[in-house]
């Protein structure tokens, strides 16, 4: 009999919550439950951020790999998902967050029943600040042209507007926020409105994109740009911008004067635990109890746990409180106190669901898969201005996770392994055979030698012409370079054996060619296309006579075209 597979994304949850046992018993019981009977096991995100660690889990190749994760899998040749769905499974994706559902990036690729739980407000936002002035701003340098822009604007475009105006994967549970749920029909009215202009006219959704800001344009869907009184329009988002700028104020005078480091005004809404594992329950009373099911689960509670855009839920959470500081007392920590509080909010919903699951009589029959994307947060003993750069937020808080499978009574390898051994283990153990595309190796396999986190930091990832971010770890070192042009620059260098929390960088006082070139030496193995698509004189590196430059530079080198945005 096939075993069903509940695979639990747990954002922004870093490996040092469950390192130590004890603390971790009392900070989630039942997760730690899960761990008593199976594994818990250390990996290397190859991301910093689920836009990009979550390719490599899904699809086991690096994240700059086909086109790069700024379009999630689309390209990708195969999801584990996919996988599942042949093997004859009932697949279920449930979605958290709108960076990882609907046409842009389509993680949920192979899924049956798909549900997204996330801020509607801000979907058309994203897109523009993150794609389309990307896509302007190079119209504006001449390097596509007019017929170019058009015709991405009208492809992406009108695949999002569909997808808002069709899609069957909302919810419209009763307490929810308006944002998290279905749309109504009005707001679907200028939904159609716009496309149909975007259909007829595209010209006319350029100009307006210019002419509103990215924040404010859902205001304006349907409205051709000439009905747009300039003078209103400047008025009303000098208003909004006020009101904004304001809750931003307000959030870092609370910040610092309470103590208490959680923002009382959010910018957007995200779902609770209970909200989510209401979406699993809705799979599961309609699931095709002849088949095995594979379910895919979001949780985003860790990831917001400083934001208080939940009121209701944040009072709710308050009742944990005097556990926490218990615990914080016997155990201090660089964590964020707020996220450990939803960890254990998270934890509670996740017993219930337990429960419920264990009624159903399924529970014995179902591998368990709980795993982090990427870490949050900052350690305060590191220096604080080093977190500034997106591109190498790479630090042990944020690319240490964990992968916990749960019944399990084999040893994992000590070795290092990286996101894409989370669902090669699961594909490995389960029987399945390894897609010719995937990358990844079983944790209780022999890891690689070093794991690769790479990014093009902060918005549009276009790995062909922006500078590519590279951070290197094995066992001994991690070293963060940066890719500039036709160059690879080293910039920052730790001794993980001696500085495991990564506080001394030992390139500021000289250069350890050795530890440079052996770390290079891995890059140039697992990434060679890479970097021969970008001109590296590779011969040059493995010859051992690149003369290394330390570059470092404490704020990303992307510019964004605020010009469009106009805030």
């Amino acid at each position: 009999m096939k075993k069903n597979v509940l695979f639990i994304l747990l954002d922004g949850c870093e490996f040092s919550t469950f390192e130590n046992r004890e603390v971790a018993s009392k900070l989630a019981p039942n997760i730690s439950n899960l761990i008593k009977s199976g594994i818990l096991k250390k990996i290397i995100s190859n991301g910093q951020i689920t836009q990009v660690s979550l390719p490599t889990i899904l699809t086991q190749t690096y994240p700059l790999d086909f086109d790069g994760y700024n379009n999630g899998i689309r390209s990708r040749p195969k999801s584990i998902i996919e996988m599942f769905r042949d093997e004859g499974y009932d697949t279920s994706f449930i979605a958290a967050h709108n960076s990882i559902t609907g046409p842009r990036r389509g993680f949920e690729r192979g899924a049956n029943f798909v549900k997204s739980i996330f801020d509607f407000d801000d979907t058309i936002e994203d897109f523009i600040r993150n794609f389309i002035y990307y896509e302007l701003k190079r119209f504006d340098e001449k390097k596509i042209s007019e017929k170019e822009l058009i015709k991405i604007i009208k492809q992406e475009f009108s695949s999002l507007l569909d997808y808002m105006i069709c899609s069957k994967d909302r919810v419209s549970y009763f307490f929810l926020p308006r944002r998290l749920k279905v749309q109504n029909e009005k707001v679907k009215i200028k939904l159609k409105a716009e496309l149909e202009m975007l259909k007829k006219t595209p010209k006319d959704i350029i100009k307006k994109i210019k002419l509103v800001p990215s924040r404010f344009y859902s205001d304006y869907l349907g409205i051709k740009p000439d009905n747009i009184n300039k003078a209103n329009l400047d008025k009303i988002i000098e208003i909004k911008k006020q009101i904004y700028n304001f809750k931003e104020k307000l959030n870092g005078i609370f910040k610092k004067n309470s103590g208490l480091g959680f923002s009382p005004f959010s910018i957007y809404v995200s779902p609770t635990a209970s909200e989510v594992f209401r979406a699993v329950d809705d799979f599961l009373n309609t699931q095709n109890s002849k088949l095995p099911w594979f379910l895919f689960v979001q949780l985003e509670d860790i990831h917001d746990g400083p934001k208080t855009c939940r009121f209701f839920n944040f009072i709710f959470k308050i009742k944990y409180l005097k556990r926490l500081l218990k615990i914080r007392k016997m155990h201090s920590s660089h964590r964020d106190f707020w996220r450990d509080l939803s960890l254990i909010y998270l934890d509670s919903e996740f017993g219930k669901f337990l429960k419920r699951l264990k009624k159903r009589k399924m529970f014995s029959n179902t591998i368990f898969y709980l795993f982090g994307d990427h870490g949050m947060g900052w350690d305060n003993k590191r220096d604080k201005s080093l977190m500034n750069n997106l591109g190498v937020r790479t630090h042990y808080e944020h690319i240490e996770v964990p992968l916990i499978i749960s019944p399990c009574n084999k040893k994992p390898w000590k070795g290092m392994h990286d996101g894409m051994s989370i669902s090669a283990t699961l594909l490995s153990e389960l029987g399945f055979k390894k897609h010719k595309s995937f990358k990844g190796k079983t944790i209780f396999s022999k890891s690689k030698e070093a794991s690769i986190v790479e990014n093009t930091g902060r918005g549009y990832c276009d790995f062909k012409n922006r500078d590519i971010f590279f951070t290197i770890k094995t066992i001994k070192y991690k070293s963060m370079f940066v890719l500039i042009n036709k160059k690879l620059y080293p910039m920052r260098l730790y001794d993980k054996e001696n500085d495991p929390n990564e506080y001394k960088n030992l390139l500021e006082k000289k250069i350890d060619t050795k530890a440079i070139n052996f770390l290079v030496k891995f890059l140039i193995h697992e990434r060679k296309k890479l970097l021969v698509d970008r001109g590296v004189n590779l011969k040059k590196i493995l010859n051992k006579e690149e003369k290394w430059v330390v570059k470092e530079y404490k704020l990303d080198s992307y510019k964004s075209p605020r010009h469009y945005s106009r805030h």
